[in-house]
Parts: C-alpha cells; structure tokens; sequence
C-alpha cells in the first residue's frame, strides 16, 4: 500500500524487496525518485523494474548506462539492477565488469 502511494503516475509495478521494507520513508521515497528517473530511460512499453537496497548508492551515470544497456539489449519488460556495489570497485572498472557480466548473462 506504501509503495503504491509512493508510485510515480504511469508506473505500473514496484517489486519491494524484503530488506527494502526495513528502509526509512525517506529512503525509500530516493528509491522510488530513482524508479521514476529509470522509468523517464525505459523504453516504451517497459513495465517492470526490480531494485536492490544498493540502487540507493549508485550513481546516475551508472544508473543511465544500466537502463541504456537492456534497451541496447532489447529486454522490454524488465530492468534488473543488480548488486554490483558490493564488489568495491571504483566506478570505471565497475561500469567494465557490469558489461561484461550482464553480456555474459544474456
């Protein structure tokens, strides 16, 4: 119910993780901000997006180049912005290794 008051106008599903349901509103709120900047990159007819608790640390550039590499990928439907904070690179080489792994995995 919170997050569907939350929802930005023509967003259509908001999956919430359990660690996200622990977040204060107000960071979760930054997630939905975030979910509505991702939405404005998603390319038409996209109608879902999961986020993990470390898209509250990722920065936009990276967030603009993982939507612009699954519209590049032609996944329509969903955007999965995984945990790839947790490997401690610095942004160039974490950028490199998203590539790399979401390539492979497609």
């Amino acid at each position: 119910e919170l997050a569907n008051l939350l929802l930005v106008p023509g967003a259509q599903l908001l999956i919430l993780r359990p660690q996200l349901l622990q977040l204060p509103v107000q960071l979760l709120r930054l997630v939905v901000q975030l979910v509505e900047l991702a939405n404005l990159l998603l390319v038409p007819g996209a109608q879902l997006l999961i986020l993990r608790p470390q898209l509250l640390q990722l920065p936009v550039q990276l967030l603009r180049l993982n939507v612009e590499l699954v519209e590049r990928s032609c996944l329509h439907l969903l955007i999965c912005i995984t945990d790839f904070l947790k490997l401690a690179l610095p942004v160039e080489k974490l950028a490199a290794e998203f590539c790399r792994l979401f390539f492979d995995l497609s």
